[in-house]
């Protein structure tokens, strides 16, 4: 039994227990090191994607935003086709327009003048008729007064009586031509009346012109109100261009914002992925320690089970020693007491 016990080196055994512990430790560290980078990875992991949902969150937002520029686009292509179509009409009417207001100046031009000149003619035809009647009125008046004068002195004209009878003939002649220059005056003023008539129905024709001018120049305040409202239309159409513009710059720098973001989105894709494979390395080799420590652990339990069993072996080993020893004692002093005994 003795020499069976010290076949077992104790010191050994507990050296390499130390040093199993010691390997213990050093993977238990190490497990915790590994532990904390996964957990950082993880932190990191979790931050990239909050960043990339907000980055999606952005494409999306920039994507609705082209496809509502899109449609604003059109919207104002559209309406600048019909504004453009309305605007050529209504060039073209202002053109016709234009052209009938300038033939209808010149008849409003050449009316006036007519206007003019019937006046002038009225003006001449109401002086020869006032003149004439002056004339007729103080002839007649003469005639009269000669009249009573030769009533009163009918008793003294026998001596004039020939120079009575010449004024008299001289008057009559006086008296026809007078008569002939009203007759005259009165064909000049039907040759007037004629021509006034005449000036008069060109008059209602003119005026009949003067209405369409009328008519056109409301055409003119209508088309005034168009040129008008097509200039704020044009204003409005410049600004939503300029808009548009501006939009669509805005538009191109968020698609190159959007081309960079998506480029560091897919690196951090990229980033995320090597991650990923890093972590899993980790996890593998974190399996691979937790298989070795559990390994080590399992051994450093047997070793400590059997350094157990020895030293209960030992101090089994022990008892028997000190019981041989009891018994040698007795031994001897029986001999001593009672003599040896032989066989």
């Amino acid at each position: 039994m003795i020499l069976e016990f010290n076949q077992f080196d104790i010191p050994e055994l507990a050296k390499r227990r130390n040093q199993a512990k010691k390997r213990y430790f050093h993977l238990k560290n190490t497990y915790q090191d590994l532990e904390k980078i996964l957990n950082n990875s993880l932190v990191d992991q979790q931050q990239l994607e909050k960043k990339y949902a907000l980055i999606l969150k952005h494409i999306q937002m920039i994507k609705n935003d082209n496809f509502s520029i899109s449609r604003k686009k059109s919207t104002l292509n559209n309406a600048a086709n019909l504004l453009i179509d309305d605007i050529e009409k209504k060039e073209y009417e202002l053109q016709r327009l234009s052209n009938n207001k300038d033939e209808l100046d010149l008849k409003i031009t050449q009316f006036k003048k007519s206007m003019l000149d019937i006046s002038g003619l009225k003006d001449i035809q109401k002086k020869i008729c006032k003149e004439s009647d002056e004339s007729i009125s103080n002839l007649i008046n003469e005639k009269n007064e000669l009249s009573q004068e030769i009533s009163g002195s009918l008793s003294n004209i026998s001596t004039e009586k020939e120079s009575i009878e010449d004024e008299l003939n001289q008057l009559n002649m006086e008296f026809i031509k007078c008569v002939s220059e009203r007759e005259e005056a009165s064909s000049t003023n039907e040759a007037i009346k004629s021509t006034f008539d005449s000036l008069t129905e060109t008059k209602e024709k003119d005026l009949k012109t003067l209405q369409e001018l009328v008519t056109t120049q409301k055409h003119f305040n209508e088309l005034e109100s168009v040129t008008n409202q097509y200039d704020k239309v044009k204003i409005e159409h410049d600004a939503q261009k300029t808009r548009w513009v501006a939009l669509k710059q805005t538009c191109t720098d968020s698609k190159t914002t959007l081309d960079k973001l998506e480029s560091q989105l897919q690196k951090k894709k990229q980033r995320i992925q090597s991650l990923e494979k890093e972590v899993k390395n980790f996890d593998y080799t974190i399996l691979q320690y937790e298989q070795e420590r559990q390994s080590l652990q399992q051994e450093l339990d047997q070793y400590q089970q059997y350094i157990e069993k020895l030293q209960t072996l030992r101090s089994d080993m022990t008892d028997i020693s000190t019981f041989l020893l009891s018994v040698e004692d007795h031994d001897t002093h029986f001999e001593d007491t009672f003599g040896k005994i032989s066989i």
